[in-house]
């Protein structure tokens, strides 16, 4: 099973949009205030979270849910939002001109 929550990856479409949506809309970074608050996810963690969790249900194949499984699911999509905080906070940091725009402009926003 591979579920990811999608890297914003410098120069990109979603780097762009990244860039332009403030921190208190992004999903990475708004707590949830459903079900998982007490979790203590973001928006985008608990979506992650919910993925692995349905993949469970959806499999084929009978499948027991133990604590163990559970937790890890849990560690897994709380690395990851954390993983794509640093790289958004990165983003911003670094955010620079794109050298091969022709207009000069910078790589990172969109128009």
């Amino acid at each position: 099973m591979f579920i990811s929550i999608p890297k914003p990856i410098r120069l990109t479409p979603l780097a762009a949009l990244v860039l332009k949506t403030p921190c208190n809309q992004n999903p990475v970074f708004v707590p949830t205030t459903g079900e998982y608050k007490p979790l203590g996810l973001t928006k985008a963690k608990a979506r992650c979270f919910v993925s692995y969790c349905m993949h469970i249900s959806a499999n084929q194949y009978l499948h027991v849910t133990t604590d163990a499984l559970y937790d890890s699911y849990l560690a897994e999509a709380k690395k990851q939002g954390w993983v794509i905080q640093a790289v958004t906070e990165l983003l911003f940091r670094y955010k620079t001109a794109d050298p091969h725009s022709p207009e000069g402009v910078s790589g990172d926003t969109v128009k």
